[in-house]
């Protein structure tokens, strides 16, 4: 037995028995198979990204904001688009994925003045979380983006046969 300390707050005396040398290869061998898949698990890539997202904001005045989201994987790098019954269609830049955290900017014109929002995010199943600054918004705006699940195009029709005259 070895002898081990465990502190809180007040000191105890307590004993552990050592693992065994095939437990600890055991253990060490699972921790490297399982350490990846759960390490990028939480890992934000374009691909995972990739597709389209619909967030709901409260504005200022108390109104909901509807925004469409539509992120494009092109050779590991992100792009996208915008839209908005308030900004209209903007391009998406600056897009920046660090583990399950986003960052992006919205570029638009308005009464044809160039304006942006900067977004900060964190991806949360299949939701981003997202926060957002602009013009006009004396406090971060704070909505939630949920992804648009696409449906899988129609089968073709298949032509009918012609009846075969009857003689």
């Amino acid at each position: 037995m070895l002898p081990f300390r465990l502190e809180f707050g007040l000191t105890h005396g307590a004993t552990l028995s050592p693992m065994k040398p095939a437990s600890l290869l055991l253990t060490a061998i699972l921790g490297l198979i399982f350490l990846p898949v759960v390490l990028s698990a939480a890992e934000l890539t374009p691909a995972l990204l990739a597709g389209k997202w619909i967030a709901t904001f409260e504005s200022n005045r108390s109104q909901q904001i509807t925004v469409t989201y539509v992120f494009k994987a092109q050779g590991g790098k992100l792009t996208g688009t915008a839209s908005s019954a308030f900004t209209g269609e903007g391009e998406l830049s600056d897009i920046k994925l660090d583990k399950d955290n986003i960052a992006f900017t919205e570029n638009f014109t308005f009464d044809g003045t160039p304006l942006r929002f900067l977004y900060t995010g964190k991806l949360n199943g299949e939701e981003l979380q997202l926060k957002r600054v602009g013009p006009g918004i004396n406090v971060e705006q704070a909505g939630v983006a949920k992804r648009v699940k696409e449906e899988a195009p129609a089968a073709p029709l298949e032509p009918v046969p012609a009846p075969t005259p009857a003689k």
